[in-house]
């Protein structure tokens, strides 16, 4: 692209060279894809110099990441960002109105045992009347499939069908090990399956996800030729890959041989996701994830000052008539001082926002922990916390986050290591849900990203420290 610019802006390489300080040798070379990549700070004074438009410098900046990290790692990395910059934005059905609407009820297949469908139209109708009427039975209603998790129709149906039905249970086996984890429009199928299956557990419903560990194609023609089942308590539906032919069974003969075959399936493979949503689940699995013996990134909006804590504050916020208070809160202070030591360490990095700090300092909320259990924090013990943390700010262990992250929603929390990760986040149901990150890929995804963040993206330490000691000295100033 740096030839094409020279061509297009009639630029005079001697004279590039001289105003970016490099030798015209060099420069020569490095068209001739001989010469190692240059260092940021001389690319963007060749962009200046060539006087690129904000456009052409996007796609300059764009095309040397590229070239230093590679094609596959710079999308998966801009796939990591855009799913954290628009996290609540992927909790929204695409599908509006209502689907019942969409789809009104059909009688032509009742009594038959066989229905071909012929088109998507009438795939998406019958997955729809069919889950439908199994979440309407009531109790231990169960849907269970086996596709790919890369069609946002089932998943619109799915989150349709909680108004009908909060017991409803999903099962849902895919493959997750594709032979191409990225497509050939750049997407990495492990982050946008993770996109499409979050508003799931965002809406508090029942769903499992379970991950065989075999060749993607095998696992497509797995069921009699079709590569996708859906499987209730009434029906069986088969279809093709891309939705468009498919065929319902309804026999209870031929529905039993389906329920074998799924339950082969799910036996193969691993469940993805682990889901805790209580207090003492989440200090005793999260206190034994290993953060004490591996470099960890968290990412969230307000600074982690859980490790500060102390057990006057603990005994002084955590509500008195809590049952079960004093196992609490010798649980509570297990995991604090489980945390400290991490932090003590320094192989804890945590990214945050001046947004939620300064929220904190109003509300004295910590969102790690359910407001049920616990009154805020008083202005000194927000101060004392606060206090505590200035000193990792400026060996830059916390760092706050620049745009497009400076407004990172409040109901993000990414916690990662190489081995292990979790998402926290609030539910529908207004409970804190820890979404354990069992995908390596996944994993390795997000670790990547966090592990090597653009510093463009992050305000250093010592600026991190400075707006530290300004919060702390407009709290003490209200004291």
């Amino acid at each position: 692209m740096l030839e094409e610019f020279i061509k297009e802006k009639d630029v005079q390489i001697s004279e590039l060279a001289r105003y970016c300080g490099i030798d015209r040798k060099n420069l020569f070379r490095l068209l001739q894809g001989k010469e190692n990549l240059p260092e940021e700070d001389i690319v963007q004074k060749m962009s200046l110099f060539m006087k690129l438009t904000p456009f052409e410098q996007n796609n300059f900046y764009e095309a040397y990441q590229i070239s230093v990290v590679g094609r596959e790692r710079y999308f998966m990395r801009k796939q990591v960002l855009d799913l954290i910059q628009h996290f609540p934005e992927n909790f929204k059905p695409t599908v509006e109105g209502s689907i019942r609407e969409l789809f009104p009820e059909k009688n032509e297949t009742q009594g038959k045992n066989c229905i071909p469908l012929g088109s998507q139209t009438e795939v998406n109708q019958c997955l729809h009347r069919i889950c439908l009427k199994e979440a309407q039975n009531g109790r231990n209603s169960k849907i269970c499939m086996v596709m790919q998790a890369d069609y946002e129709f089932i998943f619109d149906l799915l989150l349709s069908l909680k108004k009908f039905n909060n017991e409803l249970e999903i099962e849902h086996v895919t493959c997750m090990d594709a032979p191409a984890d990225i497509a050939d429009d750049m997407e990495f199928y492990n982050l946008a399956y993770l996109k499409n299956i979050l508003p799931l557990y965002i809406n508090g419903m029942n769903y499992h996800l379970y991950s065989i560990k075999e060749d993607l194609q095998n696992c497509r023609k797995g069921i009699d030729g079709f590569s996708n089942l859906l499987l209730t308590s009434e029906n069986a539906l088969l279809c093709t890959s891309d939705f468009r032919k498919g065929i319902v069974y309804q026999s209870a003969e031929i529905l039993e041989y389906f329920r074998e075959r799924y339950y082969n399936y799910r036996s193969r493979g691993e469940l993805r996701f682990h889901v805790i949503d209580n207090v003492q689940q989440q200090m005793a699995v999260l206190g034994n994830m290993g953060w004490e013996r591996r470099i960890s990134y968290a990412l969230q909006p307000e600074p982690c000052l859980l490790s500060f804590l102390t057990p006057e504050i603990m005994e002084a916020a955590v509500y008195k008539e809590l049952p079960d208070r004093e196992r609490m809160l010798a649980l509570a202070s297990s995991f604090i001082e489980n945390a400290r030591t991490r932090v003590e360490k320094g192989i804890n990095f945590f990214y945050c926002t001046k947004e939620a700090l300064d929220q904190f300092v109003t509300d004295g909320r910590m969102p790690e922990i359910p407001s049920e259990i616990y009154r805020p924090l008083l202005p000194e013990e927000r101060t004392k916390l606060i206090k505590e943390a200035v000193h990792l700010c400026e060996k830059g262990k916390f760092r706050f986050m620049k745009q497009p992250l400076e407004h990172l929603t409040a109901n993000l929390h990414l916690c990662i290591n190489k081995e292990e990760g979790y998402l926290l986040f609030q539910n529908i149901k207004g409970s804190n849900v820890y979404l354990i990150i069992n995908d390596r890929k996944l994993l390795m995804a997000f670790w990547d990203f966090l592990s090597s963040m653009d510093d463009r993206l992050l305000y250093t330490g010592r600026e991190t420290a400075d707006y530290f000691r300004k919060v702390i000295k407009d709290l003490e100033a209200g004291l």
